[in-house]
């Protein structure tokens, strides 16, 4: 007698944990596809916006103290 095909369980586990493994894939991949990667954002002319200060020794040796405050704000 011949054996169906298909009838072995070993294979049959493996091709339904595969199919299990690509569809998990495949709605990962779909959920950041609609979360992220529908909606491309550019940077080309990007910029920060804030005061800053260049702090530079005019003579040379090591800071003990800083003396500053917050300043208010607004």
């Amino acid at each position: 007698m011949r054996a169906r095909r298909g009838s072995n369980p070993r294979q049959r586990r493996a091709v339904i944990i595969a199919a299990f493994l690509i569809l998990i894939g495949g709605a990962y991949w779909f959920c950041r596809h609609r979360t992220f990667g529908q909606h491309p954002h550019s940077t080309d002319n990007a910029y920060i916006q804030a005061e800053s200060v260049i702090v530079s020794p005019k003579v040379a040796g090591y800071v003990e103290r800083v003396l500053v405050t917050q300043s208010p704000s607004g």
